[in-house]
């Protein structure tokens, strides 16, 4: 937690910082961030990261903003890190050698032990880019960067200005810290640590050996009591070189320098692999004779010059063979057959004619060209005598502009994240390797009708399906429907599903830029409940691959069932008779049955293509061997009160009934306390039970009920929770209900209300006496019609 006022104050005495430097620091203590983060140009990702050392949700702006706040995190001398410090206007020269002032917003203000810094975080293609670009402000070398206007400007007033450059080598250090961190909140296990104790006195002090066959030595199936030595120190390991999320490849000691010698001799017995290029037959052949011909071993009718020429060449590619490749492919004329002019005419069309926003077709552009090169011609920029490229050379010269750039001119960003290469291996960040440790959450809006109108057979709807994935074992961890556009609800009720199921929620929710995702007080959930968020980049759909590509699995499930969509693309193509809304049989309880079936029972017993395991299996696994990975969150009612849904409106309190809310009243002995009588409260409306919601009184929550009080049990039944998405989440069913349920009314009254009108009224004469065993006559024969007093002639 930050330190309080008064050791603050120390703090800045122990330091000897300047006046000037404790300001800044208060400043950046009594306000709130400088600047909202985002990811508008750049394909960045946005972190909400809930941090324990600071006690609230850091934001930052890239992944390797998110991974120095992991190593500040764990690093034991860092007090305080504060994200997006005030903004200030440093002074720097333009390009022209101008003086010029920039504002300038610092990444993080770090307050360690021994001194206080400023931190700005850049990759090292930044650094090399800026120290081209701008070449009086950065500095680029020996793998460090320098801002010197950031440095000069808080250096006059005695803070050290740091840039950070992330480096791939960091990513296995990054995810250790993340694990120790986990493991220190967790509550050891006795018998294990017993256990290994025992092992760790049987060992030698200079054994090196993997983590996994420590863990087999002890009998013990989690990792946690060899990670919780590791991070006491009693254990060594290399953080920078080792995953401790993979057993088997992680290698510790009771002594570091064992552990240091041995990395050594494994240095040096191995071996670079020798990148070797491709060859064609013929190349291959050729190749070889050259060899032949240089060790004197064969005939050769080349001149002693071609030799000298050959060895040198093998020479400067350190005997390399391959440098000896025939490179037939540069023989003849190269040159450029169009003058500059044509060249230039030629580029010139394909930017104002191919690459625009109308995605005109090649024959379209040519077609310009065409007519841009006559003009010339007429106009004298080119020769009377030239002739325009045919319209093949027009095709291959398209076809030479990189295909993202193509695709950001043509169709814009999303199509050029969508044609943009690959993220190159070596610098991507590691995959998570744990089970709870990332998932993925998104919506898919199901390909079939389903019948909510019991008094409709054909009045139907497309439910919204909001699943969560895991990312390392592929495993679908959660899933909940509902019948509004994805909204907050969405979000906050596939969480509850996941605590419903597994009793705890992932370290890292991955979600996309939908506003849903973006609401304050999803976020503030998460917060509470302890959960990271991370959003993709926007315009970048190729970053929720995972749950995606199971959204594929449940639409080919889908289309195979009666009421699909597959005939409502089609229009007037395909008859009405055909279409999914006529030939429904679903309703909201079979379709979540069916899912559930489909997800937890087919779906997540099923291998993937990584591994021969089940992804439970898989699961089930890294769970006994990680059991602190993810958030404990048990399914309880604090859970659900912190997932239930704000209501707009607060509700008045009345003195004999309580609240109400969808026509019904609720109530709690505590609403009828005196001092709460006709006050307006806040309350929250909880989505899975229709006869409960929240109202805050005093800070606190409280549980009111219509009818009787109690909680199904959710985990065995869920049809409960089913009636209330129904009766809450279609108000149009329940106007088109209520409205006919009033015009049944209405013919009701008016029916009676002619036939009172027009019926006659009958008068019955003087009834007379049987006896026991005299049975009735009809009662017709009795009753003579009475019309206004007069008998009917």
């Amino acid at each position: 937690m930050p330190m309080s006022a008064s050791e603050f104050d120390s703090y800045i005495k122990r330091l000897d910082l300047s006046s000037l430097a404790a300001d800044y620091i208060r400043n950046t203590r009594d306000n709130p961030p400088a600047r909202k983060v985002d990811s508008s140009r750049l394909r960045n990702t946005i972190w909400r990261y809930p941090s324990r050392k600071m006690g609230w949700v850091v934001s930052l702006e890239s992944s390797e903003e998110h991974a120095l706040a992991v190593q500040l995190e764990y690093d034991s001398e860092v007090v305080e890190y504060w994200d997006q410090p005030p903004r200030v206007t440093v002074m720097t020269k333009d390009s022209r050698g101008r003086a010029c002032r920039i504002p300038y917003v610092p990444d993080f203000l770090l307050l360690g032990e021994s001194k206080a810094k400023i931190v700005q975080v850049k990759t090292a293609e930044d650094c090399e880019t800026l120290s081209t670009t701008q070449p009086e402000r950065w500095t680029w070398g020996g793998g460090r960067a320098c801002d010197l206007a950031a440095r000069d400007y808080f250096g006059d007033f005695g803070l050290e200005h740091v840039v950070h450059v992330g480096s791939p080598k960091d990513r296995r250090r990054i995810e250790n810290c993340e694990l120790l961190l986990r493991i220190r909140g967790s509550h050891p296990n006795a018998r294990e640590m017993r256990a290994l104790a025992r092992t760790l006195l049987r060992l030698r002090p200079d054994t090196v050996l993997s983590l996994g066959q420590l863990m087999a030595k002890a009998g013990i199936q989690s990792a946690s009591s060899v990670i919780r030595l590791i991070d006491q120190g009693d254990l060594s390991t290399d953080l920078n070189r080792c995953r401790l999320s993979a057993p088997n490849d992680c290698l510790v000691s009771l002594n570091h320098i064992a552990l240091s010698d041995y990395y050594i001799a494994a240095d040096g017995l191995g071996a670079s692999p020798l990148s070797i290029e491709q060859l064609s037959d013929r190349e291959l052949k050729e190749t070889h004779a050259r060899v032949v011909a240089l060790r004197g071993a064969s005939q050769h009718s080349v001149s002693p010059r071609t030799l000298r020429r050959w060895r040198s060449t093998l020479s400067h590619a350190d005997g390399n063979p391959i440098s000896l490749r025939p490179r037939h492919q540069q023989k003849g004329n190269r040159g450029a057959r169009l003058s500059s002019s044509e060249e230039d005419l030629c580029a010139h069309s394909i930017r104002e004619h191919y690459l625009k926003p109308e995605y005109v077709n090649i024959s379209a552009a040519y077609a310009q060209y065409l007519l841009d090169h006559s003009l010339a011609v007429r106009g004298g920029q080119l020769p009377s005598l030239a002739i325009p490229v045919s319209y093949t050379t027009f095709l291959q010269r398209c076809n030479r502009v990189p295909t993202e750039l193509a695709a950001q001119a043509r169709s814009g960003p999303r199509s050029a994240a969508a044609a943009a290469n690959p993220v190159d291996p070596r610098v991507r960040h590691l995959s998570p390797a744990r089970f709870f440790e990332r998932a993925h959450v998104d919506h898919y809006l199901c390909d079939l009708h389903v019948k909510v109108d019991p008094t409709d057979a054909f009045y139907t709807k497309r439910p919204w399906l909001t699943a969560m994935r895991d990312q390392s074992t592929g495993m679908v961890l959660a899933l909940s429907l509902s019948f509004r556009s994805p909204n907050r609800n969405s979000c906050l009720s596939v969480l509850r599903d996941c605590s419903r199921r597994h009793g705890r929620l992932p370290e890292t929710i991955v979600v996309d830029n939908g506003a849903e995702f973006h609401s304050s007080y999803f976020e503030i959930a998460l917060a509470r409940l302890g959960v990271s968020k991370q959003s993709r980049p926007p315009g970048c759909p190729r970053f929720g691959g995972t749950i995606e590509s199971w959204f594929r699995s449940v639409k080919a499930f889908l289309y195979t069932q009666p009421g699909n969509t597959a005939n409502d693309s089609r229009g007037r193509s395909a008859s009405a008779t055909h279409k999914g809304r006529k030939r429904t049989t679903w309703n909201l309880y079979a379709l979540h049955a069916a899912l559930e079936e489909f997800t937890f029972e087919y779906f997540n017993n099923q291998s993937s293509a990584e591994s021969t395991e089940s992804r439970s299996d898989l699961a089930k696994r890294s769970l006994a061997m990680y059991p602190e990975s993810g958030q404990p969150a048990p399914f309880d009612d604090q859970l659900l009160a912190i997932t239930a849904m704000p209501i707009k409106r607060k509700l008045s309190v009345d003195p004999a009934r309580g609240v109400r809310h969808l026509n019904r009243w609720f109530s709690n002995p505590r609403l009828f306390d005196n001092r709460y009588q006709w006050k307006s409260l806040q309350a929250s409306e909880e989505p899975w039970d229709k006869n409960r919601i929240y109202v805050q009184i005093d800070g606190e929550v409280v549980i009111c009920h219509h009818g009787p009080s109690g909680r199904s049990e959710l985990s065995k039944d869920f049809t409960s929770a089913l009636d209330s998405i129904l009766l809450m989440e279609c108000p149009d069913v329940r106007s088109r209900q209520t409205k006919k349920k009033a015009l049944e009314g209405a013919k009701l009254a008016r029916k009676w209300a002619y036939t009172s009108r027009t019926m006659v009224a009958p008068r019955i004469e003087k009834t007379p006496t049987y006896s026991a065993d005299t049975s009735l006559p009809p009662l017709a024969e009795n009753i003579t019609p009475y019309t206004n007093g007069k008998e009917n002639s």
